[in-house]
């Protein structure tokens, strides 16, 4: 962050570093959730960024994506914030019919129909000294399983959500 530029936050970020991309070799699921880069795509094994250009989205899919990032991220947001509206904020997250939920589910149905499986990275405040990790899918009640990625899966709802040695 240069101190020298007045205007270093609103400008695009720098590239992302090596260390910080998935170098999976298999292919794994994809994972949509929000994240504090631009791309709100990674890998469910490794939970590592994805070049955009790798998954050769269309202009109509990348538009979604952001779409997506910028109003999920609203919410995040004020969940972040942790003034007057984090409790509302976490309530939505946190809500499977809430609006931002909503649209990433069918987002991320719209990412799986043209790469490959996609999970959608479900909010839980992991952050809390009483974090207990969910054993049931928010959506549909259904019992979580492991599938080696970076938490429990339902495969009938395509959610992935922290397990317990999660920690925010």
């Amino acid at each position: 962050m240069p101190t020298d530029d007045p205007f270093w936050k609103l400008r695009v970020p720098d590239p992302i570093p090596p260390d910080e991309l998935c170098s999976c070799t298999d292919a794994p699921p994809l994972l949509l959730r929000t994240a504090f880069g631009p791309c709100p795509v990674a890998c469910s094994r490794c939970n590592l960024e994805l070049r955009p250009e790798a998954l050769a989205p269309s202009a109509e899919l990348v538009d979604n994506l952001a779409s997506w990032r910028d109003f999920y991220g609203a919410f995040y947001a004020l969940w972040l914030d942790s003034e007057e509206f984090e409790t509302w904020a976490r309530s939505q997250l946190a809500d499977p019919t809430g609006p931002a939920n909503v649209r990433g589910l069918a987002l991320r149905s719209q990412l799986e129909l043209n790469h490959r499986k996609t999970y959608y990275w479900w909010f839980q405040d992991t952050g809390t000294d009483d974090f207990e990790a969910l054993a049931a899918c928010p959506v549909c009640r259904s019992r979580l399983v492991d599938r080696g990625l970076v938490g429990l899966v339902c495969d009938a709802c395509s959610v992935l959500v922290a397990n317990s040695g999660w920690r925010a």
